[in-house]
């Protein structure tokens, strides 16, 4: 499953483009099952999706943002160690990582200091609070390409 998000900030608008890869067993995860996911929660069990990140594409922003690196591709992935067991999680985790990653880029502020701070892990919240003090909104329907 392919995935488009485009975010708007201000006068910019950021595109976002992911491949969701489906695994039923650790190992065929793109991340490290032990270093990344057992390290950072549980490794999952049963079917699991990894967002990998397409769009951007360029190294020095994806540096900056919650991504790791495969060390089976050498591609970029967004950075959640949890399960995410349907395509449907999956969609909205990287919709929540596009927002909080144009935060990032435009603001210099790290998702995780509104979302897991102020907001407690409220994603309503997050997605008000972007809107209103950021001007930070997706600016087109997630389409799944």
């Amino acid at each position: 499953m392919n995935i488009e998000i485009a975010v708007h900030s201000g006068l910019v608008t950021h595109v976002f483009q992911a491949r969701c890869h489906l695994s039923t067993s650790p190992a065929h995860f793109f991340l490290e099952a032990e270093e990344f996911y057992d390290h950072f929660g549980q490794v999952p069990v049963g079917n699991h999706y990894e967002i990998e990140l397409v769009r951007p594409n360029d190294e020095t922003t994806l540096q900056r943002l919650y991504t790791r690196q495969s060390p089976r591709s050498g591609t970029y992935f967004v950075c959640y160690p949890r399960a995410i067991p349907t395509p449907a999680l999956a969609k909205n985790i990287f919709w929540i990582w596009c927002l909080g990653s144009v935060l990032t880029l435009d603001h210099r502020v790290y998702m995780t200091t509104i979302l897991d701070g102020e907001c407690s892990g409220d994603v309503d919240r997050f997605t008000q609070i972007l809107k209103e003090r950021y001007s930070i909104e997706i600016s087109a329907q997630a389409s799944t390409l």
